[in-house]
């Protein structure tokens, strides 16, 4: 959201409104998570029509750009079996694998000493790469 604020001179210029709100900063990560992992699934070929199912074994990598200054250690949450995926440090960029165990993947971070916050669901299948970043102001 920009608001419209005055100097106390004759200049008027344009910023942000500072926005730390638990639902936004979810949301963010939220749509990031899925603006790439879908763009990861259209490089991939497949065998059937728009329905095709795919299965098989292999991982699932994660890459996790973390621009926040704690640690934050990342779980897998598929269909309710939670399991630890790693730890990425602050202001890097790690990859990690996962091993695939369902359709549907949800991400969750916990940030070291500063709180953490839940993915919504993406479909992801073996071989494929989604991508997460986590916000510095969270």
């Amino acid at each position: 959201m920009w608001t419209w604020t005055r100097n106390l001179g004759s200049r008027t210029s344009i910023g942000p409104t500072r926005t730390r709100g638990f639902v936004t900063r979810s949301l963010i990560a939220v749509i990031a998570l899925a603006l790439l992992g879908g763009c990861a699934r259209l490089g991939q070929d497949s065998d059937g029509g728009l329905f095709d199912r795919r299965t098989g074994d292999g991982p699932v990598l994660v890459e996790i750009q973390n621009d926040h200054f704690n640690d934050a250690r990342i779980y897998a949450n598929w269909n309710g079996n939670r399991r630890r995926v790693g730890v990425v440090i602050g202001k890097t960029v790690e990859t990690l694998e996962v091993e695939w165990m369902a359709q549907d993947l949800r991400l969750e971070v916990n940030l070291i000493a500063a709180g953490g916050f839940v993915t919504d669901p993406v479909q992801v299948w073996p071989g494929e790469t989604i991508y997460l970043r986590i916000p510095g102001w969270y």
